[in-house]
């Protein structure tokens, strides 16, 4: 694929795309500026993507800070590992999200999340109202009318919670 180009063409595609997505979107949607965070324990962690996965990048225990020293040490943790001003998004443990697979029906897929929301229930230990969830088509079946899927679901009150704190954090 090298040799015939085909990694240029594709990068080169890739940008002429991006080109035509809104600023504000293509930014929301950049991995580059954005900074992972997990906490585990008490240790609040950064990491960055990077061609193997996400990479640590820094770490900080905040407990024994007063609210403000909290944040300045936290806002300085990540522009630290990805410099400048960050979109920060939270990462949950894989103990914490459940991930199965379901089938819905294919007239489903219009409104996906919608229609998963509806099942939840249904399909997971917890109704929608209080959960986190997405999923992904990983495959139809013409035979069965079905849509295969990938569904991940946490409890919502431990992310709220986490939300909480990554905001007073600023």
């Amino acid at each position: 694929a090298a040799r015939a180009g085909v990694l240029e063409f594709l990068q080169w595609w890739t940008e002429e795309l991006a080109a035509m997505v809104p600023a504000g979107w293509r930014e929301r949607f950049s991995s580059r500026g954005v900074a992972y965070v997990s906490v585990v324990g008490d240790q609040w962690r950064v990491s960055r993507l990077s061609s193997g996965g996400l990479q640590e990048s820094g770490r900080a225990s905040l407990a024994s800070l007063d609210g403000a020293g909290r944040g300045a040490a936290f806002r300085r943790m990540v522009a630290d590992a990805v410099g400048g001003a960050a979109n920060v998004w939270l990462v949950l443990p894989r103990e914490d999200v459940l991930v199965r697979t379901a089938a819905m029906p294919l007239a489903a897929e219009e409104s996906l999340r919608d229609a998963v929301g509806f099942e939840l229930d249904r399909l997971t230990p917890l109704a929608a109202e209080h959960a986190c969830f997405d999923c992904r088509v990983v495959g139809r079946n013409s035979a069965t009318q079905t849509l295969d899927l990938q569904l991940a679901v946490t409890a919502r009150a431990p992310v709220d919670a986490r939300l909480d704190q990554l905001r007073e954090l600023g």
